[in-house]
């Protein structure tokens, strides 16, 4: 069992984009990194990672998954999967299935991947292991160009989906600069929005969901993950900006974990204590 060196037993996945560290090579410079919610602890577990950006756990098999994004629309996008102390390393899906796999959640009852491939214009579900993949939803054929100009994200929960569309160049609530994108946590029926356009300072800013809503957190530089911690209620959040920031569920007491090491992506939380 991995030991922890948070007080609460709590321990941080986050996906580092890797971007940042290589300019000969950025696109293969992402990285997997274990820390804890006490900011005490720092530690990267795998590298060489193609551009990752979301990740999830399965934790009564203390074991992770996070996606690949690759290049948009050269379908070289994959899935990987490790055990907690890094372990284990297994790709799921043969090269060229998907496309450009963005958010992907875990249903632990049916033990089943849920996952966005964005340019791949669907939303799929199949098994741990990758076999028994069906479509869920496909809003277009990504082979013919007049449909690979629309960007199409289905995030499902607890047996909905929230969908949004638009043409890639101008998103559903980024104002036209690309700057917006929801954000799914499982493990509750709340689906939690980062609306990047939270930065910009004109009120009138578009927003993805419709009211009432409340605005969280402000000055975030282009967040993408977030999981939250319903027992301790606290929220943490990663932005590719370089920073994890932890949160009460209501916004309050915002503290900057970590900075200026990694550009981040996606971030999923631990308890050793809630493993049956």
């Amino acid at each position: 069992m991995m030991a922890s060196h948070s007080p609460t037993g709590t321990t941080l996945f986050i996906l580092d984009f890797g971007t940042a560290h290589d300019p000969n090579d950025p696109l293969h410079r992402g990285r997997l990194i274990r820390t804890t919610t006490d900011g005490t602890s720092f530690v990267p577990m795998i590298d060489s990672l193609y551009l990752p950006d979301s990740i999830d756990i399965l934790r009564d098999d203390r074991r992770l998954y996070w996606t690949c994004m690759g290049i948009s629309g050269a379908q070289d996008g994959s899935i990987r999967t490790c055990l907690i102390d890094g372990s284990e390393r297994k790709q799921i899906f043969e090269p060229c299935f998907l496309n450009t796999p963005k958010q992907l959640v875990l249903g632990s009852v049916h033990r089943k991947i849920h996952l966005c491939d964005r340019e791949g214009l669907r939303i799929l579900r199949c098994d741990l292991d990758g076999s028994h993949a069906e479509d869920l939803v496909r809003t277009g054929d990504p082979s013919m160009m007049e449909q690979k100009s629309d960007r199409v994200s289905d995030w499902p929960y607890t047996g909905k989906r929230a969908r949004f569309t638009g043409p890639r160049k101008a998103p559903i609530g980024d104002a036209g600069d690309g700057s917006s994108e929801p954000i799914l946590t499982s493990r509750t029926a709340l689906l939690q929005v980062i609306d990047k356009t939270l930065n910009v300072s004109s009120p009138s800013c578009p927003i993805l969901v419709p009211p009432p809503y409340d605005v969280l957190a402000r000055t975030l530089r282009d967040p993408i993950g977030l999981s939250l911690d319903l027992r301790d209620k606290k929220l943490f959040v990663a932005d590719l900006g370089g920073s994890v920031y932890s949160m009460n569920l209501n916004g309050t007491q915002m503290r900057k974990m970590y900075e200026g090491q990694g550009t981040y992506t996606g971030v999923t939380l631990y308890r050793m204590d809630e493993v049956q």
